[in-house]
Parts: C-alpha cells; structure tokens; sequence
C-alpha cells in the first residue's frame, strides 16, 4: 500500500506543479492585463477553474502524506510532511487572501505578493513530486 499512496502523492503533488506554473506564467499575466471593468469577473473564473482543477490534489495530498508518516514513520515520510506543511502553509497563509483581496477588484502589490508566493510553493510541489519518483523508483 505504501507504494501506491507514494503514486496517488506524485500524481498529485505533479498537478498542483503544472497548475502553479500555468498560473504564473500564463493565467496571472492575463488577469494583469486584464481591463478593470472586467477584473473580477476574470478573477472569478480563474479561481473558479482552478477550484475545480487543484481542489481535489490540494485536499487529498495531506491525507495522503499523513497516512504515509502514520503508516511508516520514516525521514522521506516526514521530509514530505515539511513540504507540504511549506506549500500548503504559504497558500492558506499568503496566496488564499490575496485571492480574497483580489475579489474586490485589481491591486498590483496583492497579484505582485501573489505571484512570489508561487516560488516557495512551487519548489516545495516539486521536491514532493521528485521524493515521491525516488521512492516509487527504489522501492
């Protein structure tokens, strides 16, 4: 069992990778260039897409690295849990409410201090999704 919940947090932690880079370097330049008058309504359908797209890795990936450390307490198992204490921290700490402020309208220091909130988040995904591939590989 331990080998699949190491592909079930690979094949998680990988979508939460891709959606953080589309989103950086696709998505949040095009709410930036978005005209004002159309700024939320824009806002509102990206995080309405993205809701749908990275919700279930979002909630699924702590189940799963916490019932791996449960299951077999290890340094990778806590090494994964550190990770995804600094991803998901940082989204539930800093991204989530600069999406909340930019609900109400365009702000250029709330999407600046969204899109360096990516980085942290994106190294952290992605050493996620390579420990889990070292795991999966050697096991």
């Amino acid at each position: 069992m331990q080998r699949e919940s190491w592909i079930a947090i690979l094949v998680c932690s990988t979508l939460l990778v891709i959606a953080t880079v589309y989103a950086h370097w696709v998505r949040y330049p095009e709410l930036r260039d978005t005209p004002p008058d159309a700024f939320v309504r824009a806002h509102e359908s990206h995080t309405a897409q993205y809701g749908l797209l990275i919700g279930l890795p979002f909630v699924l990936l702590p189940v799963l690295v916490l019932a791996t450390a449960i299951a077999r307490p290890a340094r990778e198992s806590f090494t994964g849990l550190a990770l995804l204490a600094i991803a998901h921290g940082i989204t539930l700490a800093v991204s989530a409410p600069c999406h909340a402020r930019l609900a109400t309208g365009f702000d250029a220091e709330t999407m600046n201090r969204l899109m360096a909130s990516n980085w942290p988040r994106l190294i952290a995904w992605s050493l996620l999704a390579a420990l889990s591939a070292v795991i999966i590989f050697r096991e």
